[in-house]
């Protein structure tokens, strides 16, 4: 996890506000979500590991969403099964969430 004053302009409008309120981003855990080719399709910004949302990669546009670990907030039901099933993965890989 990048320090605070090494969080990109993105980062620091997504974090500004979690940052200010708890002065840490310990409990903060960054994503690269990847496609079958290893495209970098998704970045995914999870809180204590379960809650948190999905952007497309370098914006501030949100796809969809993780409430208590498990994909929401799109009508992309394909694209939910996906992320539910990429952090499943994470984890089972031995990934600290």
């Amino acid at each position: 996890m990048p320090t605070a004053d090494q969080l990109s302009p993105q980062l620091s409008t997504i974090l500004g506000p979690h940052l200010r309120a708890h002065r840490s981003l310990d409990d903060v855990t960054l994503f690269d979500v990847l496609d079958h080719t290893g495209a970098h399709r998704y970045d995914l910004c999870l809180y204590r590991g379960e809650d948190g949302a999905v952007y497309l990669p370098g914006t501030l546009e949100v796809v969809a969403a993780f409430s208590q670990m498990s994909a929401c907030e799109s009508d992309d039901e394909a694209l939910l099964a996906a992320l539910d099933q990429a952090l499943l993965d994470a984890v089972r890989a031995g990934m600290t969430i």
